[in-house]
């Protein structure tokens, strides 16, 4: 996974990625990645 605060939707590294499986969370910081935290 792959997480930034900017907005990646047009960057195509981040969609070179996503077309690879990666999950790519751009915009914000959600706070439902704390829950994947072990």
């Amino acid at each position: 996974m792959v997480n930034d605060g900017k907005d990646l939707s047009q960057d195509a590294h981040a969609k070179d990625l996503e077309s690879m499986g990666i999950s790519v969370v751009s915009g914000s910081h959600p706070l439902t990645l704390l829950d994947k935290i072990q």
